[in-house]
């Protein structure tokens, strides 16, 4: 059976950033603020049936996942991009559930954390 994927690698994030809290605050406000908006963007793009939005979008919220630690939404992320770049939009859609729910599990994870000092 295979290991399961990190929902939040806050100890990898720490390590990239050198460990500096004040850098981790203010990236993990970045995401909690402007990130779900990305989603609701991506959601839109795939109601659109637009590949480019498709692919763009998910690919930037593959970085943004990788640069937080959230492993598994990244893969998540990558899976939609993918299926954007090879026009399967279905299968883009079929993916983004399984985005959604690493993005709610993360999103609730980071939210509860001790360096959120964003109030959200």
């Amino acid at each position: 059976m295979a290991n399961p994927v990190t929902i939040w690698d806050r100890e990898g994030m720490m390590d990239r950033i050198g460990n500096d809290e004040e850098i981790a605050v203010a990236v993990l406000e970045g995401f909690l603020t402007t990130i779900p908006e990305q989603v609701d963007l991506l959601e839109q793009f795939l109601n659109d049936a637009n590949l480019n939005g498709i692919a763009h979008t998910s690919h930037s919220l593959k970085g943004v996942a990788a640069t937080v630690g959230g492993e598994a939404l990244r893969k998540a992320a990558l899976a939609v991009e993918h299926a954007g770049k090879e026009g399967d939009v279905e299968l883009a859609r079929k993916h983004f559930v399984q985005f959604k729910t690493e993005f709610d599990k993360l999103f609730d994870i980071i939210r509860a954390s001790d360096l959120n000092q964003s109030g959200i």
